[in-house]
């Protein structure tokens, strides 16, 4: 468990570098005064829609190789992203549907100005070949003690063995309405839930929408207090936000945490 916790878990940047560094910066701080090492968690959508994506790929670059212990989930946007870059982004329905519709023409402007396709996949393939390496590194989920990380949430009834990378990267509805207050509680991202994180029993959702609200939250879990807070960077600072309690009449995993903390710690 202390090599796990404490750590913050951070989703959806989708290209807003300044929030990131913003965010970062308090984690370190707040890490600082309190005496423990800075570890973050990912998890995924660093590309697409905002402004900035190479600017925040290569800001979590040098945060792994700074804060040890840190890591990178993978997001659905960063498939497409590799997927395009793979494929030069062909005429088609993906190729154009990525480019207009899922901003990956942000993500291409980000990287160079010119964003014809013969042009800026090189580019990136020669100059950025660490971003790509970086985010096909990145596993899918990961189990953190009493909790599970991952970028879009787990499929019911179905193994953590068996999850496949699909379901983590890309569910919805069928993750965000399943109410079981005996399930492993699940932190992710990829749905945004409004403008504050939201609290169930079985899951932390902490994707606020940065490139359309300016709010990147960071969640923050300690074993040695047993505690769950979230942070909240936006243009005029970074300040502690409350959650949405979502009581679905199980409580909510605030409920759970001691007994979710003495679990782990016995396991």
């Amino acid at each position: 468990m202390n090599s796990i916790f404490p750590r913050f878990y951070i989703a959806d940047i989708h290209g807003c570098a300044e929030e990131l560094r913003r965010l970062l910066a308090f984690v370190e701080t707040f890490c600082v005064h309190n005496d423990v090492a800075p570890q973050v968690t990912f998890l995924g959508d660093l590309v697409d829609r905002g402004p900035r994506s190479m600017q925040a790929v290569e800001c979590v670059k040098r945060t792994l190789q700074t804060w040890h212990g840190s890591s990178l989930l993978r997001g659905n946007h960063d498939d497409l992203f590799l997927w395009n870059i793979q494929h030069r982004a062909p005429d088609d329905e993906d190729g154009r549907k990525w480019l207009y519709l899922n901003g990956g023409l942000d993500t291409l402007l980000s990287y160079d100005t010119d964003t014809h396709r013969s042009v800026v996949f090189p580019l990136i393939e020669s100059r950025h070949a660490d971003h790509i390496a970086l985010l096909r590194s990145a596993k899918s989920c990961s189990i953190d003690g009493p909790f599970i990380a991952c970028h879009a949430g787990v499929k019911p009834g179905v193994p953590m063995a068996k999850q496949s990378h699909f379901d983590l990267t890309w569910i919805r509805e069928e993750f965000l309405d399943n109410v079981d207050g005996d399930a492993v509680p699940v932190i992710h991202g990829h749905s945004i839930v409004g403008e504050r994180p939201v609290v169930t029993e079985n899951r932390i959702s902490i994707d606020t929408g940065c490139y359309v609200t300016g709010l990147l939250t960071a969640c923050y879990i300690d074993d040695r207090n047993q505690s769950l807070r979230f942070f909240q960077a936006s243009k005029h600072g970074v300040e502690e936000v409350e959650p949405e309690l979502l009581d679905r009449d199980f409580g909510t995993i605030y409920n759970r945490l001691p007994d979710l903390f003495s679990i782990a710690q016995a396991a």
